[in-house]
């Protein structure tokens, strides 16, 4: 009887491994989500002139989710993470996409809001996402890096004041 009950647990455990390897063959992350930008990873759009130091950190803390230049991690192939991950990227997209800080819309108002939600977003650690710096640390913002996100995104909000 125990020789038989092992043998089904390999049995199930093969079957697992196997439907785990299917699984991120057939879908994964990058697949489940629509590549809304073409954006270039390390490049900002010319017209927003970013430091180029907050440029890198934009990158490092925003561009997996906000950009067309996600770097999916090892653990995106399987299920369910592949799921989880490509629904944040999507709605992260969706929200703004980067180097051009507009959104679906691609209107100046949605640039001049998000700009604005962004410096917001940052001081008060809605994001990154938690769970995203957990994983991330260089994601984390010092007070340095958000004082200067927060000052860029005002000299360019104002500069946006008349697109509204």
């Amino acid at each position: 009887m125990t020789r038989r009950i092992t043998r089904t647990r390999a049995l199930s455990l093969a079957v697992l491994v196997l439907l785990l390897v299917i699984n991120a063959l057939v879908w994964p992350p990058n697949r489940l989500v629509s590549s809304a930008a073409t954006a270039t990873r390390h490049a900002m759009s010319p017209g927003l002139d970013v430091p180029e130091q907050l440029a890198a950190k934009l990158h490092r803390a925003c561009a997996d989710c906000h950009s067309a230049a996600t770097a999916w991690p090892w653990y995106a192939t399987v299920f369910p993470f592949n799921s989880l991950l490509a629904s944040h990227v999507r709605r992260g997209r969706e929200e703004f996409t980067l180097p051009s800080w507009t959104g679906t819309t691609a209107s100046g108002r949605l640039a001049w809001m998000n700009l604005g939600a962004s410096c917001y977003d940052v001081r008060h650690g809605i994001m990154p996402p938690s769970s995203y710096r957990m994983v991330h640390p260089e994601s984390r913002w010092s007070t340095a890096e958000m004082d200067a996100l927060c000052a860029w995104t005002e000299r360019l909000r104002d500069s946006l004041k008349a697109v509204r």
